[in-house]
């Protein structure tokens, strides 16, 4: 019998591949049945391991594909659907509870500012206040979507380290909760908006029916804004306090209380560069216009919600084996 199968059944503590009862402190060789020394011979060519391996491989060295990224996050965000159906109804029943007015503070506050704007302006500046009033709600709803999904959004990922320490679950489940929160709220105060401006005089046309696309696409731009802020805080844990001061001070840099035929022509070009002048120039002209956007209105929008949830999932895809590490 070769050597090697000596020492192989020498090392075998305790035998049970066999049906005889054997001594398990003393197996040796020349006591051994032949079939054992087949079975044994037999199993020790099985387990033989290569004596030179070239090349090791793990699996965290293996980088998906941009592509091939973008089906996995399609495919975990079906199978999570429930999941973040749940999370929305959660995260809009804990921001308002033991609250007094629950719910009706989201409608306060833009009604607040709706109010004290319109009053301003038509008191100050002598405008005509039904005009004015639809002027300014038409660019605060849509800056309010704007805004508040983007400072909210920011610190999703930092807030929802217990769930990504102990689970495994996709990291874009938590971006798409932030603004699916944000997205029903926002549908909750716009409705109740409306309403008090029908209350007021204004009148909406038939070119409101085209507001469900113009909020789709403004959702599709949050979403790949929150991407690339919640991704960033990660790393950078003072992006929620710098945005928090930098987007009061865009406000004044769109038209939201003021036309744009205010402004000298030759700096209209600087508006135009502003993403967010289109998102608010598409919630004006459906509401305040009363008409259905050109070609360009809608195209340019498009394009910046395409560019911004595209550049979104690179970043996270780019991140995302790193983040669980900087959390």
């Amino acid at each position: 019998m070769p050597a090697d199968v000596s020492e192989a059944i020498v090392s075998i503590n305790p035998v049970t591949d066999i049906d005889q009862p054997c001594d398990r402190t003393c197996v040796d060789a020349s006591s051994a049945p032949a079939d054992l020394h087949k079975k044994l011979e037999h199993q020790f060519k099985q387990r033989e391991v290569p004596a030179r391996i070239s090349h090791y491989e793990f699996d965290s060295a293996i980088t998906p594909t941009f592509f091939s990224y973008l089906r996995q996050s399609c495919l975990d965000l079906r199978n999570y659907h429930w999941g973040v159906q749940s999370f929305v109804a959660n995260n809009l029943a804990r921001r308002y509870r033991r609250s007094m007015l629950g719910f009706l503070w989201g409608l306060v506050g833009p009604l607040a500012n709706l109010t004290i704007m319109s009053i301003a302006f038509t008191l100050v500046f002598h405008q005509e206040p039904v005009r004015t009033v639809s002027y300014i709600f038409s660019g605060l709803l849509a800056w309010s979507f704007l805004s508040e999904t983007a400072l909210q959004g920011s610190n999703c990922l930092v807030v929802a380290e217990p769930f990504l320490k102990k689970l495994s679950i996709p990291k874009i489940f938590f971006p798409v909760v932030s603004v699916g929160t944000d997205m029903i709220n926002f549908l909750l105060s716009m409705t109740s908006l409306l309403g008090l401006c029908l209350i007021v005089g204004v009148k909406l046309k038939l070119s409101i029916l085209a507001l469900p696309a113009v909020i789709a696409i403004v959702a599709v731009y949050n979403l790949g804004m929150v991407l690339i802020y919640s991704v960033a805080t990660v790393f950078f844990r003072d992006l929620p306090h710098i945005l928090t001061i930098t987007y009061p001070a865009f406000f004044y840099s769109v038209p939201v209380f003021y036309p744009l035929t205010a402004i000298p022509p030759q700096y209209h070009w600087a508006f135009y560069c502003n993403p967010f002048f289109w998102f608010i120039n598409l919630f004006r002209r459906v509401i305040h216009d009363g008409c259905i956007p050109t070609s360009q209105e809608w195209l340019v929008p498009i394009t910046l919600a395409f560019c911004s949830v595209t550049a979104g999932l690179f970043v996270l895809s780019w991140k995302d084996r790193s983040i669980i590490y900087r959390l």
